[in-house]
C-alpha cells in the first residue's frame, strides 16, 4: 500500500499534491499511511514529495533549455 502512495506521488509531482488523496489511492488510514510510509520511507510524505521535487527541479535545471521561472511553474 505504501508503494502505491509512492507510485501515486511520482505521477502528481508536476501539480499540488494532496495527503487526502494519498491516503485514497494507499487504501490505507491516514494514520496507519504515516506511521508505514515513515517506516517503509525513513521520512514523513511531505519530506520525501518536497525532496522529490527539488530533485526533478535540479535534473530539469540541469538537462533542459526552461528558465528557472518556467521550472518552478511546473513543480510548484
Amino acid at each position: 500500500m505504501v508503494q502505491r502512495s509512492i507510485d501515486y506521488i511520482e505521477d502528481q509531482l508536476k501539480y499540488d499534491i494532496q495527503i487526502t488523496d494519498i491516503v485514497k489511492v494507499s487504501f490505507l488510514s491516514r494514520a496507519t499511511l504515516y506511521r508505514l510510509f515513515n517506516a517503509f520511507i525513513g521520512c514523513s510524505i511531505k519530506d520525501y514529495v518536497r525532496k522529490r521535487k527539488i530533485s526533478e527541479i535540479c535534473h530539469s535545471l540541469k538537462n533542459t533549455d526552461q528558465s528557472i521561472y518556467q521550472i518552478a511553474e511546473t513543480y510548484g
